[in-house]
């Protein structure tokens, strides 16, 4: 540690007030990993009084003026922390280098000596992201996968309330997706697909070994995970006594929270929020409000059991398998227009590829047999009939899945003459209509429509029949 007085600054605080912080964070940080992470102060350099003009906000070029002069050296494990006096002419920011392993060390810049401060930019040296939020219109989840935010979405760089990583501006407990990606969750429940699960969770708050987390994948996109945690309400406050309450934000109630990938940052977590709600608890669920996730997954909190733990109910469909689909009469591909992410866009058939915009995962309806919500690997929307129409050359189109029938798709076998074990046709469940090529056309770029099915061992059935290839 070293602290540093560019020119027009004057010191505020010594080096016992700088120890105490950085070994402040060290606890946190101890205690959140079990012990894995530790934090030794090797020494504190007292104030260093810098010989140029270079601004207290250039925070590198201050690093690198330090560094010669201690004789630092980095390397995995080792950290140099830059201190100036809080206050103008220095900036209202700190920094620190993001790596990509617990263990990489770095350099880190903190004006003042906010334990918290310290804690994040450390965080970014030991390969942690920011913890974002998203709030979308009309739901709390998005629909979007690894394509950025949607549209109807915003996203706040440092809006998790909840975490040093975040907006909490003071200790809290990690959320599980944080400790998972490095690899210090110690036990995360996947919940078996297919039926709502009842499962029980230790609070954020538990000690390290006790920690436990809910998780699973997208059904839509396995590259895509989610995390539920249970915070309870006084888990914001376990920490006080490294830095006291502060202005920081204090739950008054129990509740969970939900963390997925940031669109932005894949490795990073970003957490839900509630939508059309400015309040301070928008992150955390009530007892018995259901969360609709992509993919026609749902959490809903149940309340706390008697020994503290949640509880909390889990439904998550099953992904059966991921195909294109071949039309038979003209041998293109059924493809989600234009590579558009908008709700409406109408599905067309093109020249067969390997692109996500012809790729769909085929999701499992419970309780139907072979039923699915068919959902675009590009836009991650499903398969709809629009208007939920039941009339014949209604589009089929792309929308947010809902779970209503007009997006589940029922496959029959093809038995005409020539089909194969791969042949379907697509049977709209709201309509019993199939979904077709419209006019039988062999033209790139012809619409996709519902009509009254044919026979399944009807020569003309080739004209609605479909050869999944993943199936």
């Amino acid at each position: 540690m070293a602290l540093v007085a560019p020119q027009g600054t004057t010191p505020s605080f010594d080096t016992a007030l700088a120890r105490q912080s950085v070994e402040s964070a060290g606890t946190f940080l101890s205690r959140e990993t079990n012990g894995a992470v530790t934090v030794q102060v090797d020494r504190v350099v007292d104030w260093m009084y810098v010989d140029n003009d270079t601004p207290c906000s250039w925070a590198g070029t201050l690093q690198d003026w330090v560094q010669p002069r201690i004789g630092w050296q980095g390397g995995p494990g080792k950290h140099l922390v830059v201190m100036v006096p809080p206050g103008d002419p220095c900036p209202d920011w700190a920094n620190g280098e993001q790596n990509w392993a617990v263990d990489a060390g770095g350099r880190s810049f903190v004006p003042g000596t906010d334990p918290s401060a310290v804690a994040h930019e450390l965080g970014h040296n030991m390969s942690m992201f920011h913890s974002s939020s998203i709030g979308c219109d009309g739901g709390w989840d998005f629909s979007t996968l690894g394509a950025g935010v949607p549209a109807n979405c915003y996203r706040t760089e440092y809006g998790n309330r909840l975490d040093v990583m975040g907006g909490a501006w003071t200790f809290n407990p990690f959320p599980a997706a944080t400790l998972d990606r490095i690899g210090m969750l110690p036990r995360r429940y996947e919940p078996t697909c297919g039926a709502v699960r009842t499962l029980n969770a230790t609070s954020v708050g538990a000690a390290a070994q006790a920690r436990e987390a809910i998780s699973f994948a997208d059904p839509r996109d396995p590259a895509a995970r989610y995390w539920v945690d249970f915070r309870a309400q006084a888990d914001a406050n376990i920490y006080n006594y490294l830095h006291g309450t502060g202005l920081a934000f204090k739950p008054n109630r129990d509740g969970v929270q939900i963390t997925r990938n940031d669109p932005n940052q894949w490795d990073a977590p970003t957490v839900l929020s509630r939508p059309y709600d400015g309040d301070d608890h928008r992150q955390l669920t009530a007892v018995n409000e259901r969360v609709t996730l992509g993919g026609g997954a749902w959490v809903e909190y149940k309340g706390t059991a008697s020994n503290g733990e949640g509880v909390i109910d889990v439904f998550v469909p099953c992904r059966a398998f991921e195909t294109t689909l071949i039309a038979q009469h003209s041998g293109l591909c059924l493809d989600n227009a234009n590579w558009s992410s908008a709700d409406g866009n109408l599905q067309a058939q093109y020249g067969c590829g390997t692109a996500a915009v012809q790729r769909f995962a085929f999701i499992r309806v419970p309780g139907v047999v072979n039923t699915y919500t068919i959902v675009n690997r590009h836009s991650g929307k499903c398969l709809d009939i629009g208007g939920a129409s039941t009339t014949n050359g209604a589009a089929v189109q792309q929308w947010t899945c809902t779970g209503g029938t007009n997006q589940q798709f029922t496959l029959r076998a093809a038995t005409y003459s020539g089909a194969t074990a791969k042949d379907f046709q697509l049977i709209a469940r709201h309509s019993s209509k199939c979904a077709v090529v419209t006019g039988g056309s062999t033209a790139a770029g012809a619409g996709i429509s519902q009509t009254t099915c044919t026979s399944a061992n009807q020569a003309a059935t080739v004209k609605q029949a479909w050869r999944l290839t993943g199936a």
